[in-house]
Order: C-alpha cells, then sequence, then structure tokens
C-alpha cells in the first residue's frame, strides 16, 4: 500500500475492459506508480487507479488518459493529490459507503416541545430526510412550522 501520507491517488475511466487495460498498461509505462486496481461499475464503466508520488501520478494519467482516448473511450480522469486517509480507506474496502443523500440515520422519539424550538428550516430539513413521511417536495416548502412538526411526530409515532 502507498504512503498514505504523501502520495497521490490517480483514476482513469473508460467505457469497456480493453481501453482499461491499454490505459493500465501505459501508465505502468509512463512513470513509477502502483496500479492499485481495476474496477468495473455498471453500463461497462471501468475506472483504473494507481498511487504513487504526485508528478509520477500526474504523468502516468496522462499516458493513460492518451491511450485510452485513443481507442475512443475514456470517460474521465483524476488526480487526487494527498488524499485524506477516508479516501484510502475507500480504497482499502474498509469504510462502509455513505448513506443515500436523502436518507438519515434513525434519530431518536422527538417530543412535540423539542420540535417546537427548531427553526422551519431545520424542520423541514428533518422532513426531507425522513423516509416516511408524506410531504415531498413543494408541499415541504409551503408546509408551516405547525404542519411540520405534525407530519415529524406522526412519522415517529
Amino acid at each position: 500500500m502507498p504512503n498514505r501520507d504523501a502520495d497521490a491517488l490517480g483514476l482513469v475511466e473508460t467505457r469497456g475492459l480493453i481501453p482499461a487495460l491499454a490505459a493500465a498498461d501505459a501508465m505502468g509505462k509512463a512513470a513509477a506508480v502502483e496500479i492499485i486496481g481495476i474496477e468495473k461499475a455498471e453500463a461497462g464503466l471501468v475506472t483504473v487507479q494507481v498511487a504513487g508520488e504526485v508528478a509520477a501520478v500526474k504523468a502516468a494519467v496522462e499516458a493513460g488518459s492518451i491511450a485510452a482516448h485513443g481507442l475512443g473511450t475514456l470517460v474521465g480522469v483524476h488526480v487526487i493529490p494527498r488524499p485524506a486517509r477516508d479516501v484510502w480507506a475507500m480504497q482499502d474496502g474498509t469504510v462502509a459507503p455513505a448513506l443515500p443523500r436523502r436518507q438519515a440515520p434513525a434519530e431518536p422519539q422527538a417530543d412535540v416541545s423539542a420540535l417546537a424550538s427548531l427553526s422551519v428550516k431545520a424542520l423541514r430539513a428533518r422532513v426531507r430526510a425522513h423516509p416516511g413521511i408524506d410531504l415531498q417536495g413543494r408541499a415541504v416548502s409551503r408546509a408551516t412550522k405547525q404542519q411540520l412538526i405534525d407530519a415529524l411526530t406522526k412519522a415517529q409515532g
């Protein structure tokens, strides 16, 4: 595993395995980098991941993008200099993926007086994040404070 404090992470995404392998080959030959993974996703997307010193990763990603582009299937490239430790942990598979955007972790039951002390903006955010509430879209934006509190207590109760 690369030095997580001084290195960079490079990504080249292609459509299909053949251009990804061509990109990986070019990346490995262009600079002193370590190919740390090739990840297949839906719709035929394949991402080649390399790690090493920042300058080497930049050179490798450039070479990989040229190789994949030559096959007409380059989707995207990116270099992350000195990634955060959590990013490296995601590469290792030790960090669980984040929750979907509109789904919040379960909250403890809140009484009406605690909800009444929140601002309308905070109540709207809670309503939008709560999966079991009937209010959606513009109805949340137009709801009064009391309607938001009622919807939250009904969903929790």
